[in-house]
């Protein structure tokens, strides 16, 4: 590590710079395991702050439902159809929440493994990402643009949590996973809210 013709004083500013390195590593990884917290504490806030306990239910329910495979689905179309929902708050809703969980998986993955309970479901959910990559053969053809699609797909097996998670085993960067899995959520919620949000249009206007 030192070379011999160094002097006390290169070989001080050589371990400081390393040990600065290291620190500003260890700050930049605390960083981006906190911010998504952070965001999902802000949103929180601002439900408990801006919202009625009635609507504050809606939403906490809607978020537990949204991970149940179909349930979520009939959830959304339903709340959107039936007006239980205002379709552009549940888009922003469910956006977001794809989006928070994708930043933190994308720059969490190996952290999240190691944390109890969370650890075992990141590996189902990378054993579901190589089942979908040797099933939908067209995700490494088409890169990037295969990606989205796969998010945007609404059946089990895809979505932002897998997406985020293929994503990284294809090899893509933290930035471009999110971009792929940001674009995918926005249109798969505009297929989830507002398709049959505008073909029920005819029928509440009777």
């Amino acid at each position: 590590m030192w070379r011999e013709d160094e002097s006390d004083e290169e070989r001080w500013l050589r371990f400081s710079w390393l040990r600065g390195a290291s620190d500003r590593r260890k700050m930049e990884a605390l960083v981006k395991l906190l911010i998504p917290f952070v965001l999902g504490g802000l949103v929180a806030l601002f439900f408990i702050l801006f919202t009625d306990v009635e609507t504050q239910m809606k939403y906490a329910s809607l978020l537990i439902s949204y991970f149940i495979p179909f349930l979520g689905y009939g959830v959304i179309i339903s709340g959107s159809t039936l007006r239980i929902f205002d379709p552009l708050a549940l888009f922003a809703f469910l956006t977001f929440v794809d989006c928070d969980i994708s930043l933190f998986l994308v720059w969490n993955l190996d952290y999240a493994k190691r944390i109890p309970g969370v650890g075992k479901l990141i590996q189902r959910t990378e054993s579901s990402g190589r089942t979908a990559m040797e099933r939908y053969k067209w995700l490494k053809r088409f890169g990037f643009f295969g990606l989205v699609v796969f998010v945007m797909l609404p059946w089990p097996g895809t979505g932002a949590i897998v997406g985020s998670i293929v994503g990284r085993m294809l090899g893509f960067s933290a930035a471009m996973t999110f971009a792929a899995v940001m674009l995918g959520s926005f249109l798969r919620s505009l297929l989830l809210i507002f398709l049959p949000w505008s073909l029920s249009l005819p029928f509440i206007e009777m």
